[in-house]
């Protein structure tokens, strides 16, 4: 589960802008995950949970996925597709290649003052 080493590199992020920010604690965390990237919402969920658990500055903090649908772009034209048809609808291409989607992105961060 490599998800548990993406939240414990996020919680070492976090507690950085924490300090830098002079935050008593985090209330909310929101990211984006890519739907290629091979992480999986809710087990990013799950470790968060785990992980910020014995955490004051993390009590009752929550973590908020998105995941925007994948793209797919025709080999032979390059028109983009938001769900991967049989055929481009432009060309008749069959061969389609994911566009973008491999991110994980940290969008917003709320902190609460001391």
């Amino acid at each position: 589960m490599h998800e548990l080493s993406l939240v414990a590199a996020l919680i070492e992020q976090l507690d950085a802008l924490i300090n830098q920010h002079g935050a008593a604690r985090l209330s909310r965390v929101r990211l984006t995950v890519g739907p290629f990237s091979g992480v999986c919402a809710e087990s990013l969920q799950f470790a968060y949970r785990a992980l910020a658990a014995d955490n004051p500055r993390y009590a009752d903090s929550c973590l908020e996925t998105e995941t925007p649908p994948g793209r797919f772009l025709c080999a032979a034209c390059g028109h983009e597709s938001e769900h991967r048809p049989e055929t481009c609808p432009r060309c008749g291409g069959t061969i389609f290649d994911r566009h973008g989607g491999r991110d994980l992105i940290l969008q917003q961060v709320e902190l609460e003052e001391e």
